[in-house]
């Protein structure tokens, strides 16, 4: 029996590129207040041109330019990643895990049960209605201060102003009340009347 076979070769059908290795950086802080801005940059060493980059920042937010800077409105501990696809059509991804962390920034208020007093001493209450804070700090205005929530303060003959620091995390938020408190002193008597009349009134 004859046999016989027929091969043919060819070279460099075939070309297999390398995916591209993704580095990405975070430039400044990535722990703050909300709003927190971020600044991002690809790092990235290639051989071939980047036709694409996709970042996604973890909160639902997203860029396509290569070195962006992101602005964060929530809450919260986030990872980000980005994506390149070079010329070649080959894809690389890297992702920084739980690299952003964001604390909602607190409101600070309070309000007092009283603010002027003829007395040469008062005890007066502080109502705290800030917002979001875990951590108070108040200063009296008279060398003292108190890191109770709701504070009760005694004060003599003097005016006082008074602040309060709310804090949550590294956020803090600071409220302060010039002047806000009289104490020991005289009030002016404030009357109008709508009565003219020519002979002259006495007030006892």
């Amino acid at each position: 029996d004859l046999i016989s076979s027929n091969t043919k070769t060819e070279y460099g059908i075939i070309k297999v590129f390398e995916s591209p290795l993704v580095e990405l950086q975070v430039l400044g802080i990535t722990t703050g207040c909300t709003p927190l801005s971020v600044d991002f940059l690809d790092i990235s060493q290639l051989s071939v041109p980047i036709s694409t980059w996709q970042w996604d920042f973890g909160d639902g937010g997203s860029s396509s330019i290569q070195n962006p800077t992101y602005e964060y409105l929530n809450e919260g501990i986030f990872s980000v990643s980005l994506s390149i696809i070079d010329v070649n059509g080959c894809q690389g991804i890297n992702t920084l895990n739980n690299i952003i962390n964001v604390t909602e920034k607190p409101v600070a208020d309070f309000d007092v049960n009283i603010t002027f007093s003829c007395n040469s001493t008062e005890t007066i209450t502080f109502n705290n209605n800030s917002v979001g804070a875990t951590d108070y700090f108040w200063d009296f205005g008279d060398g003292t201060t108190s890191t109770v929530q709701n504070p009760t303060h005694t004060f003599s003959s003097g005016i006082y102003t008074v602040a309060l620091y709310a804090k949550k995390g590294v956020c803090i938020d600071t409220l302060i009340m010039t002047d806000i408190i009289h104490i020991g002193a005289l009030m002016d008597p404030i009357f109008t009347t709508n009565i003219l009349i020519d002979s002259s009134i006495s007030f006892l």
